[in-house]
């Protein structure tokens, strides 16, 4: 026979498991409970166009560990992030177009991290993505916008682009930026190494392989290595020139998320090229909610970054002609021989565009016109002519 204790016992064990079970059944009707892991299961991944812009810039965004491709970016009563860039028509100084005229994606790899994919396989996925869908070869300066662990798969789809020399490829991909991408693990992460959270992580479907790949003990060496790769690669741009991107700017919450822990802490977020990273307060889940364009952080900060980057796109001389050492004609010329030879396997020409002239007397005119003593620069050939003209009559 059990006493008043017992019996009281009882009563608060009943009621707890009453309130699990409400607590499962409202989580499994709003979909966030999903045991056979189904839900994404019918998601291609794919690379959704928000707006088509019309100029040369673009920005993805890249969400993370069950985010949404453009719910992760979307504040309580506001409108979307993408949605406050295509309605920002103010004008930047110089040749930047306003972030209306930009091209918008999002990336929805949801089905990606939902499966047995680790970070390796599913880098590769959406590299795969991004060159199926064209993006590439529409766009010649294409900035990324992450979270957790989006970013981690942007870096390591950048770093194979390099093994496998996309030289073409990587001249698109003007800047990054990462918030909350972890460099040593996630403290969140390690939660899931009690026995018990990864019986409650399997029971609602959250028992991700990526999970394990953010653990912190788990992920040092992967994670490490990671890191010391992608410092080799800024490094090894940098020593090209100052001004080679892609340009690196990085972020981090101060603020705890689920009241117990920060799910990346200063110390184990990334390193960045140029800049030290950026302390955001809020959460991490809400430090990519900007509510308005005039919010500082994270909207102000990133409109900021976009243009000193695109500033600086001007002056890398990843196209570049040395003045004097061959006339106006030659320079058209050679670019019109880089257009001919067509396309490599990514579908990407060196010289996108055909260079010609307006008539028989301009192209005459060229053959014998030396430029005035001038390095000219440009990361894309419309950069460069650009930069012909502005100083030369």
């Amino acid at each position: 026979m059990g006493g008043p204790v017992s019996r009281g016992r009882a009563i608060i064990i009943g009621i707890a498991v009453v309130a699990i079970t409400v607590a499962v059944y409202k989580a499994y009707k709003a979909g966030w409970v999903d045991p056979g892991r189904q839900r994404f299961a019918q998601l291609e991944p794919k690379l959704e166009t928000l707006s088509a812009g019309n100029s040369d810039n673009a920005i993805v965004f890249v969400h993370g560990l069950d985010g949404e491709p453009v719910g992760t970016f979307t504040a309580d009563g506001a409108r979307s992030w993408p949605a406050l860039l295509q309605s920002d028509k103010r004008p930047f100084a110089g040749t930047t177009p306003p972030l209306s005229d930009w091209a918008i994606y999002a990336v929805d790899y949801r089905r990606v991290y939902a499966s047995d994919n680790n970070i390796n396989e599913g880098a590769r996925q959406i590299g795969g993505l991004l060159r199926s869908s064209g993006i590439l070869a529409r766009h010649n300066h294409i900035w990324f916008v992450t979270h957790i662990l989006g970013g981690l798969l942007v870096k390591r789809m950048l770093l194979i682009f390099n093994s496998e020399r996309r030289d073409l490829a990587l001249s698109r991909i003007a800047g990054i930026f990462f918030f909350g991408v972890p460099a040593g693990g996630s403290e969140l992460a390690a939660l899931a190494e009690d026995e018990r959270a990864q019986a409650l992580l399997t029971i609602i479907g959250r028992n991700y392989r990526m999970i394990t790949d953010l653990q912190p003990d788990k992920a040092s060496a992967f994670l490490g290595s990671l890191e010391e790769d992608w410092n080799d690669f800024l490094r090894a741009r940098a020593k090209t020139h100052i001004d080679s991107p892609p340009y690196a700017h990085c972020a981090y919450e101060t603020d705890k998320a689920y009241m117990f822990a920060k799910v990346v802490e200063k110390l184990c977020s990334q390193m960045c090229r140029d800049e030290n990273s950026m302390p955001m307060s809020g959460t991490h889940m809400s430090i990519v909610k900007p509510r308005s364009i005039e919010s500082p952080q994270p909207y102000g900060w990133v409109r900021d970054a976009l243009a000193a980057d695109d500033a600086r796109l001007r002056r890398w001389p990843w196209i570049n002609k040395t003045p004097g050492a061959e006339p106006l004609g030659g320079m058209v010329g050679q670019y019109q021989k880089d257009h001919r030879e067509g396309p490599d396997d990514f579908g990407l020409l060196r010289v996108p565009v055909q260079v010609g002239y307006r008539d028989r007397e301009s192209e005459a005119t060229a053959e014998h016109l030396l430029l005035a003593p001038h390095f000219y620069m440009g990361s894309t050939v419309a950069d460069l002519i650009r930069d012909v003209g502005e100083h030369n009559d």
